[in-house]
């Protein structure tokens, strides 16, 4: 991710979260729209907690890129892959509120974020 200062990545600067929260909406309604990027849920908060962590992923072929979410007791996570390997994985804020029927993809099945 890019550096802030030394210490910090602009993830991590408190004056440009908010500004980088509504960019990165505003881009993922965009490629949905376009239909470039996958649709995981109809709600578009939960569909940016599922996908807010796109773009911090160091992989070079986009397109290349999947994602899996799973569940796990009451909680759901999401695994972000680079073909085959795991690139990371996260707890969605707010899990506990989240349904199956909000999603629109399986669980426990890897999806080609790029259409």
């Amino acid at each position: 991710m890019l550096p802030y200062n030394h210490e910090k990545t602009i993830y991590e600067t408190e004056e440009l979260s908010e500004q980088l929260k509504r960019t990165t909406k505003k881009l993922l309604l965009k490629a949905h729209k376009l239909k470039a990027i996958e649709k995981f849920s109809k709600n578009e908060d939960i569909n940016y907690e599922l996908l807010k962590n796109l773009f911090r992923v160091r992989s070079i072929n986009l397109e290349e890129i999947s994602v899996k979410v799973l569940k796990e007791k009451d909680k759901f996570f999401v695994q972000i892959f680079d073909e085959n390997s795991l690139e990371e994985k996260y707890e969605l804020k707010n899990s506990q509120n989240i349904s199956k029927r909000d999603l629109e993809v399986r669980l426990n099945k890897k999806v080609k974020i790029f259409c």
